[in-house]
């Protein structure tokens, strides 16, 4: 991609402060925010400068994670996978309301330590600009007392329709796609996290999304799934009643709910 079309996102004491890059490390999860990060970054610099550090847990997608290391090595990106820090600490493992917190803290130290053995110049993450409106999300607030860590994207106020539409121009392929956000917030707070329930949720909601949910949640408690999705996609849900029943028992649950209010954006599963 050429610098003129990356310009017209990017502020340009932004985009120039990138160019100067000798070394830069970028926090990489395979979502569209860091994905759109590392191909901007491989249109202005060497890719071989380029160091993704993916931590590997079980609070995230295997397909998202998977496709995001073929993403790097099509690029020519170095990427560097690592064990999610936050899978050691009890407070996130606990589900406790301070969880996002905890972990980009663990995560952020660990991107700091990197970034010193490769002597890089430069450590940057993916948050955008609607990211850094949202007084609920706890891991925002902990890197903005960060200043070592760059976010190129919010301080240039891209928004998360700009972050889609660079995606785009940059030729990622699930530009498109809704976010999935950290499987923790499946179970409601207090809850135990564990690997094989998340493996549930996460392979339940990624075969509806390929049966064409664009955006679903299940939510669970117990062997109990509720399933959400936005309220104009009740009606599909229900046409599809079969096979979404095959698809969430397949993926290991019991009963299954429908959430009537529908799929909304922050909103906590909470059960009494």
């Amino acid at each position: 991609m050429s610098r003129d079309v990356i310009s017209k996102y990017l502020k340009r004491d932004i985009l120039e402060k990138l160019e100067k890059s000798r070394c830069c490390v970028i926090s990489f999860s395979g979502g569209i925010d860091s994905s759109v990060l590392v191909g901007v970054m491989a249109s202005l610099i060497p890719p071989q400068k380029i160091h993704a550090v993916m931590f590997r847990s079980f609070l995230h997608f295997a397909e998202e994670m998977e496709r995001g290391i073929q993403y790097c090595h099509s690029l020519g990106v170095t990427l560097k996978p690592l064990p999610g820090p936050e899978l050691y600490i009890e407070e996130v493992m606990k589900n406790s309301s301070e969880r996002c917190g905890y972990c980009k803290k663990a995560r952020a130290t660990e991107l700091l330590d990197v970034a010193q053995s490769l002597k890089a110049d430069l450590i940057l993450e993916g948050s955008n600009a609607d990211d850094m409106k949202d007084p609920s999300r706890l891991g925002t607030k902990v890197l903005q007392g960060i200043p070592q860590i760059f976010s190129p994207l919010a301080q240039s106020n891209v928004t998360k329709q700009k972050v889609r539409e660079l995606a785009r121009d940059l030729g990622i392929s699930w530009w498109n796609e809704e976010p999935t956000a950290c499987l923790a917030t499946r179970f409601p707070e207090g809850h135990e996290l564990q690997a094989w329930e998340c493996a549930q949720v996460a392979k339940g909601e990624w075969n509806l999304r390929k049966a064409g949910f664009r955006q679903v949640r299940i939510r669970v408690f117990k062997d109990i799934a509720c399933l959400q999705v936005p309220l104009p996609q009740l009606e599909q849900i229900l046409s599809k009643r079969g096979e979404v029943i095959g698809i969430i028992r397949d993926a290991g649950f019991k009963q299954i709910l429908l959430d009537l209010e529908g799929y909304e954006w922050g909103r906590k599963w909470i059960v009494e």
